[in-house]
Protein backbone atom coordinates (compact mmCIF):
# COMPACT_ATOMS: atom_id res chain seq x y z
CA UNK A 1 0.00 0.00 0.00
CA UNK A 2 1.23 3.14 -0.69
CA UNK A 3 0.90 6.67 1.12
CA UNK A 4 -1.70 7.60 -0.06
CA UNK A 5 -4.13 4.66 0.35
CA UNK A 6 -2.52 4.59 3.98
CA UNK A 7 -3.92 8.23 4.05
CA UNK A 8 -7.18 7.53 2.91
CA UNK A 9 -7.66 4.99 5.11
CA UNK A 10 -6.87 7.29 8.01
CA UNK A 11 -8.96 10.41 6.94
CA UNK A 12 -12.17 7.93 6.78
CA UNK A 13 -11.37 6.19 10.43
CA UNK A 14 -10.88 9.70 11.37
CA UNK A 15 -14.38 10.98 9.53
CA UNK A 16 -16.26 7.99 11.05
CA UNK A 17 -15.01 8.60 14.59
CA UNK A 18 -15.88 12.23 14.23
CA UNK A 19 -19.28 11.25 12.41
CA UNK A 20 -19.73 8.78 15.43
CA UNK A 21 -19.11 11.50 17.82
CA UNK A 22 -21.48 13.85 16.30
CA UNK A 23 -23.98 11.45 16.18
CA UNK A 24 -23.93 10.45 20.29
CA UNK A 25 -23.84 14.06 20.72
CA UNK A 26 -27.32 14.82 18.72
CA UNK A 27 -28.57 11.47 20.30
CA UNK A 28 -28.05 13.24 23.94
CA UNK A 29 -28.92 17.14 22.55
CA UNK A 30 -32.22 15.20 21.60
CA UNK A 31 -32.51 13.15 25.11
CA UNK A 32 -32.12 17.06 27.07
CA UNK A 33 -34.72 18.28 24.74
CA UNK A 34 -37.00 15.34 25.46
CA UNK A 35 -36.33 15.41 29.27
CA UNK A 36 -37.36 19.08 29.36
CA UNK A 37 -40.14 18.82 27.76
CA UNK A 38 -41.34 16.20 29.92
CA UNK A 39 -40.31 18.36 32.80
CA UNK A 40 -42.64 21.36 31.33
CA UNK A 41 -45.55 19.21 30.58
CA UNK A 42 -44.93 17.68 34.33
CA UNK A 43 -45.43 21.12 35.76
CA UNK A 44 -47.72 22.88 33.68
CA UNK A 45 -49.96 19.38 34.88
CA UNK A 46 -48.87 20.15 38.59
CA UNK A 47 -49.67 23.77 38.47
CA UNK A 48 -53.46 23.26 36.60
CA UNK A 49 -53.84 20.26 39.57
CA UNK A 50 -52.55 22.71 42.34
CA UNK A 51 -54.92 25.61 40.71
CA UNK A 52 -57.76 22.87 40.48
CA UNK A 53 -57.26 21.84 44.00
CA UNK A 54 -57.40 25.33 45.21
CA UNK A 55 -60.71 26.24 43.53
CA UNK A 56 -61.89 22.72 45.55
CA UNK A 57 -61.22 23.98 48.59
CA UNK A 58 -62.42 27.29 48.29
CA UNK A 59 -65.68 25.73 46.79
CA UNK A 60 -65.30 22.99 50.13
CA UNK A 61 -64.99 25.73 52.99
CA UNK A 62 -67.84 28.22 50.99
CA UNK A 63 -70.55 25.15 51.23
CA UNK A 64 -69.01 24.50 54.57
CA UNK A 65 -70.07 27.10 55.70
CA UNK A 66 -73.22 27.58 54.07
CA UNK A 67 -74.30 23.79 55.70
CA UNK A 68 -72.89 25.24 59.01
CA UNK A 69 -74.90 27.95 59.21
CA UNK A 70 -78.21 25.83 58.29
CA UNK A 71 -77.32 23.20 60.54
CA UNK A 72 -77.38 26.32 63.45
CA UNK A 73 -80.59 27.61 62.44
CA UNK A 74 -82.19 24.13 62.60
CA UNK A 75 -83.76 24.36 66.21
CA UNK A 76 -86.21 21.60 65.72
CA UNK A 77 -83.85 18.80 64.31
CA UNK A 78 -84.16 16.36 67.58
CA UNK A 79 -87.23 17.39 68.86
CA UNK A 80 -90.08 14.71 69.20
CA UNK A 81 -93.58 15.21 68.05
CA UNK A 82 -95.24 15.57 71.53
CA UNK A 83 -92.37 19.02 71.52
CA UNK A 84 -89.75 17.91 73.60
CA UNK A 85 -85.87 16.94 72.81
CA UNK A 86 -84.69 13.22 72.23
CA UNK A 87 -82.95 12.04 75.23
CA UNK A 88 -79.29 12.04 74.32
CA UNK A 89 -79.66 13.61 70.77
CA UNK A 90 -77.56 16.31 70.03
CA UNK A 91 -77.77 18.87 66.72
CA UNK A 92 -76.65 18.29 63.18
CA UNK A 93 -73.04 19.02 62.84
CA UNK A 94 -71.05 19.75 59.97
CA UNK A 95 -67.60 18.18 59.65
CA UNK A 96 -64.80 18.33 56.84
CA UNK A 97 -61.73 16.35 55.29
CA UNK A 98 -60.41 18.62 52.70
CA UNK A 99 -57.76 16.46 51.02
CA UNK A 100 -59.54 12.44 50.99
CA UNK A 101 -58.45 10.90 47.83
CA UNK A 102 -58.50 13.97 45.82
CA UNK A 103 -61.80 15.23 46.85
CA UNK A 104 -63.34 17.56 49.63
CA UNK A 105 -65.27 15.78 51.44
CA UNK A 106 -68.46 17.18 54.27
CA UNK A 107 -70.22 15.41 56.69
CA UNK A 108 -73.82 16.01 58.04
CA UNK A 109 -74.51 13.96 61.28
CA UNK A 110 -76.32 13.99 64.35
CA UNK A 111 -74.12 12.90 67.22
CA UNK A 112 -76.21 10.44 69.53
CA UNK A 113 -73.90 8.39 72.18
CA UNK A 114 -76.64 5.43 72.63
CA UNK A 115 -76.49 5.09 68.55
CA UNK A 116 -74.62 2.09 67.40
CA UNK A 117 -73.21 3.55 63.92
CA UNK A 118 -70.32 6.00 63.43
CA UNK A 119 -72.25 9.58 62.54
CA UNK A 120 -69.71 12.07 61.55
CA UNK A 121 -65.80 11.30 61.65
CA UNK A 122 -65.20 10.36 65.18
CA UNK A 123 -68.48 9.67 66.70
CA UNK A 124 -71.34 7.73 67.33
CA UNK A 125 -74.41 9.22 66.05
CA UNK A 126 -76.79 9.52 62.86
CA UNK A 127 -74.93 9.90 59.28
CA UNK A 128 -77.34 12.05 57.32
CA UNK A 129 -75.29 12.88 54.81
CA UNK A 130 -71.90 13.01 53.05
CA UNK A 131 -70.45 15.56 50.37
CA UNK A 132 -67.76 14.83 47.66
CA UNK A 133 -66.26 17.57 45.75
CA UNK A 134 -64.09 16.52 43.05
CA UNK A 135 -62.90 19.42 40.42
CA UNK A 136 -60.68 16.97 38.67
CA UNK A 137 -63.66 15.11 37.40
CA UNK A 138 -66.31 18.26 37.62
CA UNK A 139 -68.66 16.33 40.06
CA UNK A 140 -70.27 17.12 42.77
CA UNK A 141 -71.61 13.96 44.66
CA UNK A 142 -74.28 13.95 47.28
CA UNK A 143 -74.77 10.65 48.91
CA UNK A 144 -77.93 10.56 51.63
CA UNK A 145 -77.09 8.37 54.75
CA UNK A 146 -76.84 5.98 55.96
CA UNK A 147 -78.44 3.61 52.56
CA UNK A 148 -79.06 6.48 49.79
CA UNK A 149 -80.41 7.37 47.49
CA UNK A 150 -77.48 10.01 45.78
CA UNK A 151 -76.88 12.65 43.34
CA UNK A 152 -74.11 13.67 41.01
CA UNK A 153 -73.92 17.50 39.80
CA UNK A 154 -71.28 19.20 37.57
CA UNK A 155 -69.46 21.63 39.75
CA UNK A 156 -70.68 24.38 37.90
CA UNK A 157 -74.47 23.90 39.55
CA UNK A 158 -72.51 24.43 43.32
CA UNK A 159 -75.43 27.82 43.42
CA UNK A 160 -77.91 25.34 42.95
CA UNK A 161 -76.50 22.39 45.51
CA UNK A 162 -76.19 24.96 48.14
CA UNK A 163 -79.54 26.42 48.06
CA UNK A 164 -80.96 22.79 47.77
CA UNK A 165 -78.24 21.18 50.79
CA UNK A 166 -78.79 24.47 52.80
CA UNK A 167 -82.31 24.27 52.88
CA UNK A 168 -83.09 20.35 53.43
CA UNK A 169 -80.29 20.72 57.03
CA UNK A 170 -82.20 23.44 58.06
CA UNK A 171 -86.14 21.99 57.48
CA UNK A 172 -84.81 18.54 58.74
CA UNK A 173 -86.46 16.82 61.90
CA UNK A 174 -84.97 13.84 63.24
CA UNK A 175 -87.90 12.30 64.29
CA UNK A 176 -91.01 14.44 62.58
CA UNK A 177 -91.82 15.28 58.71
CA UNK A 178 -89.35 16.86 56.57
CA UNK A 179 -88.66 17.48 53.16
CA UNK A 180 -87.73 14.24 51.38
CA UNK A 181 -84.35 13.92 50.18
CA UNK A 182 -85.15 12.45 46.67
CA UNK A 183 -88.07 14.99 46.15
CA UNK A 184 -85.26 17.97 47.09
CA UNK A 185 -82.62 16.45 44.80
CA UNK A 186 -85.02 15.36 42.02
CA UNK A 187 -83.59 11.51 42.82
CA UNK A 188 -85.38 8.86 40.66
CA UNK A 189 -85.66 5.78 43.13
Amino acid sequence: MDNMTIGLFVLSGAILILAGVLYKLHQQRVQVREQVARERAEREKNEQSRKLKKQQNEIGENLFKILSKAASQNLLVNMLPEGRKGRGVGMIEIERIQDNGGSYNIFVSIPDPSCLTLGGLRKAGYALMQISINMEKDCIYIFKGPYGPSADYKVKDIYLVCEKLGFWIESFKLYQECPDFAEVFQVVK
